[in-house]
């Protein structure tokens, strides 16, 4: 998996996570901004730390998809 598919991947997980959230807080009838914007930094923190934890060769490991015809 490349660094351009990870960041995707990154992205679409954070989207999962504040629609969940929010659909949450819809249920229990609270104001949503608040806690979004309090989840949407955990999120964020989680996923750092995965990345400063995830050893820097598995990413620079990575097949490449590039087939040099630029």
């Amino acid at each position: 998996m490349t660094t351009p598919d990870l960041k995707a991947l990154i992205d679409a997980l954070r989207l999962v996570a504040i629609r969940a959230t929010f659909l949450k807080l819809a249920i229990e009838g609270k104001d949503p901004w608040d806690e979004l914007k309090a989840r949407a930094e955990e999120v964020d923190e989680t996923i750092a730390a995965a990345l400063k934890s995830a050893p820097d060769a598995a990413l620079s490991s990575a097949p490449s998809h590039d087939d040099g015809s630029r």
